[in-house]
């Protein structure tokens, strides 16, 4: 293509100069618009960028302070059962106390009963054989007397028939006197014999009742004897249930103590198993709360809530178990003066007091052991929640 040269504006240099300039900085001015509006973009993105990083931080804290709120709850609510399992545990070990007290009462009473009915059974015996002993006696005098009546009637007929004899004799003939002779020789003889007899028939009889009142000895002391083993099976068969009862107690106790122990153990684990979850918590809480001030002042404001509150149910907590000590001491002077009172009145009654002496010696054990274990408890509910406000002031 041709150019046609008068068309051509010639421009000097310096001129060029100029309109090459003014292009450079139009583009350099298009560049740092374009670069003003990319920053002004990027700069929007950062800010919106930080406001969600805010918003997910505080919804992040809001969750963490829920969490910790919910344990919290979980522990006092765990704190509110035992208080509710250790005051039902003293009230039945309370009513297991004064139960067995009252079955130790009730011992002493059968004993005291037991007693009672040895000696009427031993006064009866006694008056029994005395009266048998008596009965025999008279008997035998009367069984003597209508012997010695009998030989004597038996004596009178004899001697009646004897004067008849005579007096026929006389009368006979000479020729009858010998055969008569004969015959009342023979009955003299015989009357002679009988005569004879007769204490030998009293001393048989002596000696019969004397047997016989030996056997019945023989008889009474037997009697006596397995009475007496009878209440010796009676006192062993006491003793063992004694003893079975005592060993029923004692493994009930013990069962009961263990499953206070492993309670006890198993609140202490949860209990730490919290505390450490706390630590856990914190530690988020301490790299979030780094961020910004405001949150930092929020916690502040809202543990020193807490903190309060956790003093004011510390107080509480405080007050109740001086109430509930000074309740249970109140309990325990009033069963050992029941138990003394009881104690002195039985005494009066019976000598059988070992059941009530070792009932009361296990009540007072029992008190003193659940003093200690309120005084324990008390120890650690302080120490916990001394660790509860260090880990809310760290935080």
């Amino acid at each position: 293509n041709e150019t046609d040269l008068h068309q051509v504006i010639i421009l000097p240099k310096a001129e060029w100069e100029r309109i090459q300039g003014s292009t450079r900085e139009a583009a350099h001015i298009n560049e740092k618009k374009e670069q003003d509006e990319v920053h002004l973009e990027s700069k929007a993105n950062l800010i919106q960028q930080k406001l969600q990083a805010k918003k997910l931080r505080e919804e992040k804290e809001e969750e963490e302070r829920r969490l910790i709120d919910l344990e919290e709850a979980k522990f006092q609510a765990a704190k509110r059962k035992e208080a509710i399992d250790r005051a039902k545990a003293y009230l039945s070990n309370q009513d297991d106390r004064m139960r067995q007290f009252h079955s130790a009462l009730l011992l002493t009473k059968v004993l005291k009963e037991r007693d009672a009915q040895v000696e009427f059974l031993k006064s009866r015996l006694a008056d029994n054989k005395k009266r048998d002993y008596e009965e025999e006696q008279r008997q035998f005098k009367e069984y003597v007397l209508s012997e010695q009546e009998k030989a004597h009637q038996h004596y009178m007929n004899r001697q009646a028939l004897c004067k008849d004899q005579l007096q026929q004799w006389v009368g006979q003939s000479v020729w009858s006197r010998g055969e008569n002779s004969r015959s009342r020789i023979a009955e003299f003889c015989s009357f002679r014999q009988t005569q004879v007899c007769c204490p030998r028939m009293l001393w048989k009889l002596m000696f019969f009742c004397r047997q016989v009142q030996e056997q019945r000895d023989k008889i009474s002391s037997r009697l006596a004897e397995q009475m007496g083993e009878a209440l010796k099976k009676e006192d062993h068969r006491l003793a063992r249930d004694a003893a079975r009862r005592e060993a029923e107690e004692e493994k009930k106790r013990k069962e009961r103590e263990a499953k206070q122990k492993a309670a006890i153990e198993s609140i202490a684990e949860h209990r730490a198993t919290v505390v450490r979850n706390l630590g856990y918590f914190c530690l988020l809480q301490q790299r979030s709360l780094a961020q910004t001030t405001a949150a930092l002042l929020f916690l502040f404001l809202h543990q020193a809530e807490k903190q309060a509150r956790k003093e004011q149910e510390k107080q509480a907590e405080l007050d109740y178990s001086a109430q509930r000590e000074a309740i249970a001491l109140s309990k325990e002077q009033e069963f050992q003066k029941y138990a003394k009172e009881i104690i002195e009145t039985e005494s009066k009654k019976t000598h059988h007091l070992y059941p009530l002496l070792k009932a009361w010696e296990e009540g007072r054990r029992l008190g003193s052991v659940l003093l200690l274990k309120k005084q324990k408890y008390k120890i650690m509910f302080k120490l916990s929640t001394k660790e509860r406000q260090r880990h809310f002031q760290v935080t």
